[in-house]
C-alpha cells in the first residue's frame, strides 16, 4: 500500500500561510513583519503585500521573526497589494 503525504509547498515558495480559527485566532506564517497593531487592526507585510485584519481586542499571543498569532474577535480580512 502507497501512501501520499500532503507537504506544504509554503516554506519553499515563501509564499504565507494564513489559518483563521472560527473569528477568534489568526496564525500567519511567513510573514515580514508587523506595520501596525492596536487592539482594533494588525497590518502585517507579507511577501506579497500587507494583511489588514479589523477586530476587536486583538491581542499578540506569539511574534516570531516569520510567524505571529493573534486572538480577538476577528471581523474581517483584506489582501492590499
Amino acid at each position: 500500500m502507497r501512501l501520499n503525504f500532503f507537504v506544504p509547498s509554503e516554506p519553499l515558495t515563501g509564499k504565507p500561510r494564513i489559518i483563521l480559527t472560527g473569528q477568534e485566532a489568526l496564525l500567519i506564517e511567513q510573514h515580514r513583519g508587523v506595520i501596525s497593531y492596536t487592539q482594533e487592526q494588525l497590518i502585517v507585510r507579507l511577501p506579497q503585500g500587507r494583511l489588514h485584519v479589523q477586530g476587536r481586542g486583538l491581542t499578540l499571543h506569539a511574534y516570531e521573526k516569520q510567524d505571529l498569532c493573534v486572538d480577538g474577535e476577528i471581523i474581517s480580512l483584506e489582501f492590499v497589494p
